[in-house]
């Protein structure tokens, strides 16, 4: 459990992360073999596991593709019925971000940050771990050969093959069964790989 400091007092929340929900974009059901037939029920169905972990006042982290449509009024209506106070990293699919400007109050309150990259720290039971967070999956990134952990979504599960072995992982839906994962379940993924070798190591 994390300590997150909220409206001048302490409280004890969750920390998520999660990637490429792609609501409202009918394709992605088939691209991504996901197990609703309409384009309605991916949405509803979405929302509802990421409610049933997240609970208000936890933090998620969304590495990008939060959705596709350019209706305001659809995005307004997904991040009002969201819990959690959402951190987030744009994606290539995050148009809708140029009319933030037209959500509701509400539906702005939701969202703390928009960067295109963050790097975060974290203390899990008594040690502190650096997280890399990108829309992207990078090759090599800062301080991957001490241990820092790179996060990322974009490849909707076929980069995991790619992550055997080192401390990076997809934290997008597809890669997770369609619910965000917590920060102790990442952290206790990583912990089992080795650090990353440096990039300029010589052969």
């Amino acid at each position: 459990m994390v300590t997150l400091r909220h409206t001048n007092r302490a409280m004890t929340h969750k920390i998520w992360f999660t990637s490429d929900l792609h609501l409202g974009h009918k394709n992605v059901i088939k691209y991504s073999d996901r197990p609703w037939e309409t384009v309605e029920d991916m949405n509803d169905g979405l929302i509802e596991r990421w409610n049933s972990k997240v609970k208000p006042g936890d933090a998620v982290y969304h590495l990008g593709d939060f959705c596709l449509t350019k209706k305001i009024d659809l995005v307004d209506s997904w991040l009002t019925r969201l819990n959690g106070e959402i951190r987030l990293i744009k994606g290539n699919h995050d148009d809708w971000i140029k009319r933030f400007d037209r959500l509701s109050d509400e539906a702005k309150d939701k969202i703390r940050w928009i960067k295109d990259y963050a790097e975060r720290t974290f203390e899990v039971d008594g040690k502190k771990h650096k997280l890399i967070l990108c829309h992207f999956p990078l090759l090599f990134w800062h301080l991957s050969h001490h241990g820092s952990i790179m996060l990322h979504g974009h490849c909707h599960g076929h980069a995991q093959k790619h992550n055997v072995g080192v401390r990076r992982y997809d934290v997008g839906v597809d890669a997770n069964d369609w619910y965000p994962v917590q920060l102790e379940d990442v952290v206790a993924r990583m912990e089992k790989v080795g650090l990353n070798p440096h990039h300029d190591r010589k052969e």
